[in-house]
């Protein structure tokens, strides 16, 4: 009997299967890379709402006063406000923001650092000794928690993030998340901001000062 011959495929079927393939993967690696964004998104929004309640039950043991960045005076600080919310979190892996360049780690003094910070903007209070937002604040003086930024994403390792008054522009703020900043406000909510509306002058007195002058 004759065995039939078995035809392989022409250089230009060839061409064409790797043109289909190469269009295709050109389709679906931004879709690929948009999911994997969005699931680290979610995880990291997730930390921020687990540190928003943590604060949450930190004020309740302390008099209704938030924590401090740090201790201060700064000269004797062992301690970040990741130290001081520790009791409250379930592990410190919620410390670590999936699309942060690296991880919650444990300074040689013992100071907790990570890739988010509190607002640490200058505020005036009569009769307060630190002007600090986030500083032993009494949450009565923040007029609208639920607008006020608490905690959001750092672009360089440490604990704190603020509002330059003198550049009149944010510093430290990462916007890693889709143009965007996960953040944690003061009534403990947490949702992603877009960068344009979290960096802009107009958000200062709300946003950023809590309605404080």
């Amino acid at each position: 009997m004759r065995r039939d011959e078995v035809r392989g495929f022409t250089l230009i079927e060839l061409l064409v299967v790797i043109a289909i393939i190469a269009i295709l993967a050109a389709i679906l690696f931004p879709v690929f890379a948009r999911a994997r964004e969005n699931a680290r998104k979610s995880n990291c929004l997730s930390n921020l709402k687990q540190l928003g309640t943590a604060h949450m039950m930190y004020c309740q043991d302390y008099d209704e006063r938030t924590a401090s960045y740090q201790d201060v005076p700064a000269a004797a600080a062992t301690r970040s406000w990741m130290n001081m919310f520790e009791p409250y979190m379930k592990n410190t892996g919620v410390l670590n923001c999936p699309s942060a360049p690296g991880k919650f780690r444990v300074s040689s003094s013992g100071m907790y650092v990570s890739y988010y910070g509190v607002n640490i903007t200058n505020v005036s209070v009569s009769g307060a000794t630190w002007t600090y937002l986030f500083c032993y604040r009494p949450l009565a003086q923040i007029e609208n928690p639920a607008e006020t930024l608490m905690i959001a994403d750092l672009d360089t390792e440490g604990a704190y993030l603020r509002w330059n008054s003198v550049e009149n522009r944010a510093n430290n703020v990462a916007t890693r998340h889709s143009e965007g900043t996960c953040c944690a406000f003061f009534d403990g909510h947490a949702k992603w901001v877009k960068a344009d509306v979290l960096l802009s002058p107009s958000s200062l007195a709300t946003l950023w000062k809590g309605g404080l002058p």
